[in-house]
């Protein structure tokens, strides 16, 4: 891949095929031997890190969205919203 990039970077023409598969061996490479950075941390082949206490799952921040969304529409509020509505009906 660092050959293709620098024939790139030298302004000479490349062969798409060629591209395809060196990113393809670099891909099987990266997926065979995943590095360990000195936190302990295992990185992908994007280099991105698959510590789980970084980020919730999505499913938790869907879970924590609905529970401030409840915590909003408290129940006073409801009723407030329905006495306005009836006085407005009068």
């Amino acid at each position: 891949m660092a050959k293709i990039e620098a024939q790139v970077k030298a302004g000479e023409v490349i062969n798409l095929s060629d591209l395809s598969e060196a990113i393809k061996k670099d891909k099987a490479v990266a997926q065979t031997t995943p590095t360990t950075s000195k936190t302990g941390t295992r990185t992908n082949a994007q280099g991105k890190t698959s510590a789980k206490s970084e980020q919730p799952s999505i499913k938790e921040q869907i879970a924590a969205g609905k529970q401030q969304l409840n915590a909003q529409k408290s129940a006073p509020a409801k009723t407030a919203a329905k006495n306005k509505n009836a006085a407005l009906e009068d």
